[in-house]
């Protein structure tokens, strides 16, 4: 066992020294220096951001009465026209309001022309009295009755005639109202989202709801990056700029 145990140290002892001799005579690589001038030349530091990109003109299409929504005729990546209609709420009740508003309209010029009527007799009467009363044939309280009776005549035309100018309003605005029930578009553009359905019911008492989005032209779009508050400061206008999408 002892004779096994001197074997292997003088092999170990071996081992070593011919590695150790090895490393010696192994010829050692040479180290080269250059040395060059110092000079000034460009710095270049890159700005790294991630964002987003937005079209240059974005608009909000919604609707300035509440309703339901009875028709949709585009959806999303659709081009529009300008005035083109996009959507429709359903008409019927702002056309029973228009209706009724006419027939308000119709009853009230009705009523101005019997005033009318009535305004051009009292004005006959005061007439035929005046003539009379120049011939003595009449006395001043007869002709001050009927001159009372003229003015009267003359305020109730001229109220009626205020109610036609009232019902003419509300025609006006309930044919307003139901034209605003095509909803349109306001740009020759691209539809970017589309924010409705058929049957739901949007309502304008508080706030413009938004039915559409829409971009003018998707050829040239915007860059928004958030760019980090510590490299703010490198960044310069008219500094060139590169950006990649992420794949889909």
């Amino acid at each position: 066992m002892a004779k096994w145990v001197v074997r292997l140290l003088v092999v170990a002892v071996l081992g070593v020294l011919l590695w150790v001799g090895y490393r010696q005579l192994k010829p050692q690589q040479s180290i080269t220096i250059h040395t060059v001038q110092v000079s000034r030349g460009p710095l270049v530091l890159t700005v790294t951001a991630t964002g987003r990109l937005a079209p240059t003109t974005q608009v909000l299409v919604g609707c300035e009465v509440s309703g339901t929504v009875g028709e949709i005729a585009v959806g999303h990546n659709d081009r529009v026209e300008k005035g083109q209609v996009i959507a429709r709420l359903k008409p019927e009740l702002f056309q029973a309001e228009n209706e009724q508003a006419n027939a308000e309209l119709a009853r009230a010029q009705a009523t101005v022309r019997q005033l009318e009527v009535q305004e051009a007799e009292a004005k006959r009467r005061l007439d035929r009295v005046e003539k009379l009363r120049a011939q003595n044939a009449a006395g001043d309280e007869e002709y001050q009755t009927l001159e009372a009776a003229w003015k009267a005549a003359i305020a109730s035309t001229e109220a009626g005639r205020a109610a036609v100018r009232g019902a003419q309003n509300a025609v006006d605005l309930t044919k307003y109202r139901l034209g605003k029930t095509e909803i349109v578009s306001p740009i020759n553009g691209i539809v970017l989202d589309r924010r409705v359905d058929v049957g739901q019911t949007v309502a304008a008492a508080l706030m413009t709801p938004e039915l559409f989005v829409l971009a003018e032209d998707l050829s040239r779009m915007d860059l928004l990056a958030d760019v980090s508050e510590a490299d703010v400061g490198y960044i310069c206008p008219g500094q060139q700029a590169t950006f990649t999408v992420n794949a889909y």
